[in-house]
């Protein structure tokens, strides 16, 4: 087989997700996996808001969405006692909702998109380490010398081990039980809830597939020391005792279940040279808000484009140092707002339980607060501007900015996302008549140009929407995200932006 340009180690969905934007931008690679074959249990439970857009994108949107369920509104309890429901207001976007479904569907999608691409998956090859020549030796003595290799192969990363990249944090000293399970159908909840017991809290999420089906993730850390594999009966338990009450909700069968002990974790980089890592090889931390695998995906998919123009000539390799700079950030931010999260539910002590739940009363009372909290779980407002060179604004501010994300709206009989494309970037030029067609001779021929006026968008809908004065200019990255924004005056500003990227 010949040496492909990037082997990705790892077939779970950050794997897949780069292996499959490379595909789409029209760049063979290899994926391997040391499984002997994919999961069909999973930890991952569904995708935000602006992970759906990266799934659109893809092509792979509309399978998923015919196998999930919208998220509407979860409820925090403590016992019998409702403390807050937490209603999801939907953001302004093609995808305004969580959407639940089970890791492996996600999985099973993205292979079958692969595999029209014409990649499969090689299981039962393990990645071991890295040889003199910086190539991939595998288990069975075999070596792959691809000229880039991407780590997603999770929080125990054999290739970050290799390239010698340092993983920070510790673990949190907390213990979880994980399981899938049905409930009889008499049960009492139909809604994502969580009990903040003394002992710690307790959540069950419902799953795709009929209203008895459920997730349950506790916190059993009290009980460690003691500590078996989570039994139908030991759940049964721990739901009589911290959730409703005893016969409640009653568990009816057990379909798979684990130990989860979590972490706070962050790779201090995320390239060694020819060496990436992305997802939870790059960071990992407690499931509380679902942001994990939705990291992973925007991981893949910043990296997966940049890969592919350095690959095919068009960007110096310096395009690859903006992967670090514009993706480690938002895991910092997600590490601390999921540990404040975490912190805030596992509170022990009597008086500040008490505290906790009164702010959370009057809290979630307030539709400005709902609102804020579905839009920061949405991922939507997470933003690149300040963080590297493919970031440029020209001239006065205005939202949304270089490094935030495109957004949608109406393009004549059209979506402008149906115009963006994963393998290009966008210019949309805000201007009466033809003046898109004049910019077009100035651009690299790869660049699609897209004229936004009266004629082709007569509402003013997506004007409104960026905030664009007349002869404003705003350059859609590969990935969805602003790369420059300026006005009628910027067009030597943008000419000199582009040429940065292609030379």
């Amino acid at each position: 087989m010949n040496a492909p340009s990037v082997l990705v180690v790892g077939a779970g969905p950050t794997g897949l997700i780069t292996a499959l934007t490379l595909a789409v931008n029209g760049v063979r690679c290899r994926i391997i996996d040391r499984r002997a074959l994919y999961a069909t249990s999973s930890r991952a439970l569904g995708c935000q808001p602006r992970s759906m857009e990266v799934l659109a994108a893809l092509g792979v949107v509309d399978g998923l969405l015919r196998r999930s369920e919208p998220l509407g509104v979860s409820v925090i309890m403590r016992g019998t006692t409702e403390l807050a429901e937490v209603t999801w207001i939907p953001p302004d976007a093609p995808f305004p909702y969580t959407y639940v479904f089970r890791q492996p569907v996600l999985e099973e999608i993205l292979r079958q998109k692969l595999a029209e691409l014409g990649i499969e998956v090689e299981w039962s090859t393990e990645f071991v380490d890295l040889d003199d020549q910086r190539a991939a030796a595998l288990s069975d003595g075999r070596r792959v010398a691809a000229r880039w290799i991407v780590g997603c192969d999770g929080a125990r990363s054999r290739v970050r081990e290799a390239a010698g990249i340092a993983f920070e944090g510790g673990s949190t000293g907390e213990v979880h039980y994980l399981a899938d399970l049905s409930f009889r159908p008499n049960h009492e909840i139909s809604s994502p809830t969580i009990w903040l017991a003394p002992d710690g809290p307790l959540m069950l999420m419902p799953l795709p597939g009929g209203p008895s089906e459920w997730r349950i993730f506790v916190d059993v850390t009290k009980e460690r020391d003691l500590l078996q594999e989570p039994t139908r009966k030991s759940l049964q338990a721990l739901l009589d005792r911290r959730a409703l009450g005893p016969g409640r909700v009653a568990i009816d069968a057990l379909h798979w279940a684990s130990t989860y002990r979590t972490s706070l974790r962050l790779a201090r980089d995320y390239r060694n040279g020819t060496v990436f890592l992305a997802g939870d090889a790059a960071h990992v931390f407690p499931p509380y808000g679902g942001q994990g695998m939705n990291t992973g995906i925007q991981d893949a998919f910043n990296l997966g484009w940049k890969l592919a123009h350095v690959i095919q000539g068009k960007s110096s390799s310096a395009l690859l140092d903006t992967y670090q700079a514009e993706r480690r950030p938002v895991a910092v931010d997600t590490i601390r707002q999921v540990d404040q999260r975490r912190r805030l539910f596992a509170i022990r002590n009597p008086l500040g339980r008490r505290l906790r739940d009164l702010a959370l009363q009057i809290f979630m009372r307030s539709t400005r607060a709902k609102r804020a909290g579905s839009y920061a779980t949405s991922e939507l407002g997470i933003s690149y501007h300040g963080r590297s060179w493919l970031c440029v604004d020209d001239g006065p501010s205005a939202r949304p900015r270089a490094g935030d994300r495109a957004p949608d709206g109406p393009l004549g009989n059209r979506r402008l996302f149906e115009v963006l494309h994963p393998t290009r970037f966008t210019l949309l030029v805000f201007a009466d008549g033809d003046v898109a067609s004049a910019i077009a001779r100035e651009l690299p021929p790869d660049v699609a140009v897209v004229n936004v006026n009266r004629a082709t968008e007569p509402g003013q809908a997506l004007t409104k929407r960026y905030n664009a004065g007349r002869g404003a200019l705003v350059l859609v990255r590969p990935d969805g995200h602003i790369g420059f924004r300026g006005g009628s005056g910027s067009h030597l500003a943008l000419t000199s932006f582009l040429r940065k990227i292609y030379g």
